[in-house]
């Protein structure tokens, strides 16, 4: 095993301190995309219309979290989709 690997291993494994703001992070991302959901259900977009977004928050400490997210208007995702990345809410807009 080479220094890079043994040095990722060890980023891997975080505290209770660490883990706080990697939290705070999410919740700021989770906002960003509750947002963006209210905001779309007020636009005009074709049924069947997709909107990718990509949201990477910064917080504290130098933590960062990123999503990716394909809003489909109007429309269930395709099954191979939704096994491949199961809903956590079923927002239609």
């Amino acid at each position: 095993m080479g220094a890079t690997d043994w040095v990722d291993r060890l980023k891997v494994v975080k505290s209770a301190e660490e883990i706080e703001p990697i939290k705070a992070c999410a919740a700021l991302q989770d906002g960003c995309v509750e947002h963006l959901t209210n905001r779309l259900q007020n636009r005009v977009i074709k049924p069947g219309g997709e909107v990718p977004v990509f949201i990477k928050v910064n917080g504290p400490c130098g933590y960062y979290t990123e999503i990716t997210k394909i809003f489909a208007v109007q429309v269930e995702p395709p099954p191979a989709l939704e096994k491949a990345s199961p809903r956590r809410s079923s927002a239609t807009i």
